[in-house]
């Protein structure tokens, strides 16, 4: 399933600032820069993890990340994307149809992430 990190407002991340801060926490990322002006994507990403490899991309404009993998993957993506971004930035975390969300905050933790998205109790 797809998942889709979004700004709650204007803010944006500059390409460049996102790539850096990737590769700084995970140096096994694979990136691929999309210079196509047309294309929704301004990287895309493959992220070897604990559970799965995460699949994703950075919008054009900077304010939304789509990606997937296992949920709990994705649940620790989006707690380090929001550890990178100023505090009082509020994000969305929600999946593609839109039926299951949860507002990152500071304090969010993995297992809130995976009962909002609808994964229940974790085992682990």
């Amino acid at each position: 399933m797809d998942y889709f990190l979004m700004a709650r407002d204007d803010w944006r991340i500059q390409t460049e600032r996102f790539v850096e801060l990737l590769a700084s926490e995970w140096p096994a990322v694979k990136l691929k820069l999309i210079p196509d002006p047309q294309d929704n994507h301004a990287v895309e990403f493959r992220l070897p993890m604990k559970e799965s490899m995460v699949l994703g991309a950075l919008n054009r404009e900077g304010s939304a990340i789509i990606y997937y993998g296992a949920l709990r993957d994705c649940a620790e993506f989006a707690l380090w994307y929001q550890s990178v971004v100023p505090e009082a930035q509020p994000f969305l975390l929600f999946d593609e149809g839109y039926n299951c969300s949860i507002e990152l905050k500071p304090e969010t933790t993995a297992e809130e992430i995976i009962r909002a998205l609808g994964g229940g109790p974790s085992t682990s």
